[in-house]
């Protein structure tokens, strides 16, 4: 599922990397518009077509991971997602559109958590903790060369690092 749900119904977005794939025919610019034209309609579409097409099995080996926040990789994005759907059945796993230069079309990979609220993102981040998504954080912390850092401030990074990257619409 791609991009944002509609503002009617409330849920929470946790972003695990920022990433690239080739564009694959989409034309450049920004894929994130509030107020699209039919152009920009037909060019989100086909951005959104390429980026599941490279996140399915067999393709993901051409994603580029750019800024790794909980995942260092979509084989473990998608291991997260795993873990997380079963412990969420309300949850999925997606990504936002950013924008199509150079060649590449950027996105953030995402999990949703529909019918959450912001006044409960505590207990939120109480769950995910639980489902074991920090665990993941580890392979962020080591690529950023910060592997000599004890378990306890490694968790409390990777509490920061959820806080940051966990929004609510």
């Amino acid at each position: 599922m791609a991009g944002r749900y509609s503002l009617d119904k409330s849920y929470a977005e946790l972003g695990l990397y920022f990433g690239s794939c080739p564009q694959g025919g989409c034309r450049e610019g920004r894929l994130n518009q509030k107020h699209p034209t039919e152009r920009q309609k037909r060019n989100m579409a086909l951005a959104s077509g390429i980026v599941q097409r490279y996140l399915s099995k067999g393709y993901s080996i051409l994603l580029q991971v750019g800024t790794p926040y909980l995942a260092v990789s979509e084989d473990e994005a998608s291991k997260l997602i795993g873990n997380i759907e079963k412990s969420f059945p309300e949850s999925s796993g997606g990504f936002e559109l950013s924008n199509c230069m150079h060649g590449r079309i950027m996105f953030t990979r995402t999990i949703n958590f529909h019918g959450w609220r912001e006044k409960e993102q505590e207990k939120l981040e109480d769950l995910i903790e639980k489902a074991g998504a920090l665990g993941f954080f580890d392979g962020v912390m080591e690529k950023q060369g910060k592997w000599w850092l004890t378990k306890q401030e490694r968790r409390k990074l990777a509490k920061k690092e959820l806080r940051k990257r966990l929004n609510f619409y």
